[in-house]
């Protein structure tokens, strides 16, 4: 993923109420965002942004 891509998903997080910080990396924190936000959702959680994740999260 690509820096704008990170930041697009970080603001989809943060709106979904999840406290993480902007910063375009798609590192630890990012990623541990997303598997609970797949598993709240109840989609496969792999930690990826994939077609589900990322319609999920409104992108």
């Amino acid at each position: 993923m690509q820096d704008g891509d990170v930041r697009l998903v970080q603001l989809a997080l943060k709106k979904a109420g999840f406290a993480i910080e902007i910063d375009r990396i798609y590192g630890i924190d990012t990623e541990k965002a997303v598997r609970q936000f797949q598993k709240n959702k109840g989609l496969d959680v792999d930690g990826r942004v994939g077609p589900q994740t990322r319609a999920a999260l409104g992108l």
